[in-house]
């Protein structure tokens, strides 16, 4: 009686979920007390591991802002780690800049509209391209930077 109660267990628990159970299980259960009470508590234990959490906590709970400030200390030092150092910005910025202008002293020698144009498209480009990868590398600093002036919160450091 083990041997069956326990390959009847085994096709049950091979079953997957909300699929029909077959007639020689449903059979057996009818008769096998055991084997039923095993899939009551299998179900009571199913309804307990897939129901949510709850653990309640009051919103000024200061362990709450405390592993938040522990999560926001933990970000900041991945996004610092992955960041150019402000400086290499600037000297690279600076070399942009001495580029450009010596580019634009070359150009003013030219009489041509197109090229003079196509100068001028050229040193837009590189500005906003390098304004746009500086903003996009240091996007996490200026949303902290702007939420913190929004709400009337002094920055942190």
């Amino acid at each position: 009686m083990q041997t069956k109660c326990e390959q009847i267990m085994n096709e049950y628990l091979a079953l997957d979920k909300n699929q029909r159970v077959p007639l020689k299980i449903s059979k057996h259960l009818l008769t096998c007390e055991h084997c039923r009470s095993k899939i009551k508590l299998i179900a009571t234990a199913e309804k307990q591991i897939s129901a949510p959490l709850k653990v309640e906590t009051t919103k000024t709970d200061s362990s709450i802002e405390a592993v938040m400030s522990e999560i926001n200390k933990i970000e900041m030092e991945k996004i610092r780690k992955h960041q150019l150092p402000v400086i290499w910005w600037v000297i690279f910025g600076l070399i942009m800049i001495v580029l450009l202008v010596g580019a634009t002293q070359y150009i003013r020698g030219f009489n041509n509209n197109y090229i003079t144009s196509t100068y001028a498209l050229l040193l837009a480009g590189c500005i906003i391209g390098y304004t746009a990868v500086f903003v996009y590398s240091h996007i996490d600093a200026f949303v902290k930077k702007i939420s913190t002036v929004v709400k009337g919160i002094q920055p942190s450091a």
